[in-house]
């Protein structure tokens, strides 16, 4: 089954216009981005600003989350978000999500069954444990990484 991973952006980013994989440079989007390329799926950015972004994008930096976004606002972005992934994705798809409650809860449903949210109820401090021990456990394997 062919599993794509939606990392959230990130406060923390470089100054300038720069592929979306290089930009966004906090420790837990650089560990969630290590993640994915470990784990040999195709991954997507979930930006407030430009939504579904593939990594070799090149993007302007921004001040856009979606918290500080109306709830409607927050739900005409999922909407923007899931055409991007109807027209990037093809149907049926694994979807992992390295992402916070309000980058996911729109974009769910269009998921359906397939998906999974490896880190849901953790603190960030945790998230990034988990992401910290799951990248060294494939180091010793030296190979793939799970998820559960």
């Amino acid at each position: 089954m062919q599993t794509i991973y939606l990392i959230a952006c990130c406060k923390t980013k470089a100054a300038t216009p720069m592929a979306a994989r290089d930009l966004y440079q906090s420790d837990l989007f650089v560990k969630s981005k290590a993640f994915a390329e470990r784990a040999g799926g195709a991954w997507y950015v979930l930006s407030a600003a430009y939504g579904l972004v593939h990594p070799d994008t090149v993007i302007a930096p921004n001040d856009l989350t979606l918290a500080n976004l109306l709830p409607s606002e927050r739900r005409a972005w999922a909407r923007r978000v899931i055409a991007q992934l109807d027209a990037a994705v093809p149907p049926g798809v694994l979807t992992i999500f390295l992402a916070g409650r309000l980058y996911r809860e729109g974009l769910l449903e269009w998921a359906g069954r397939r998906c999974f949210v490896p880190m849901a109820g953790l603190s960030l401090g945790e998230q990034k444990r988990w992401l910290i021990r799951k990248l060294g456990e494939a180091s010793q394997v030296g190979e793939g990484i799970g998820v559960a």
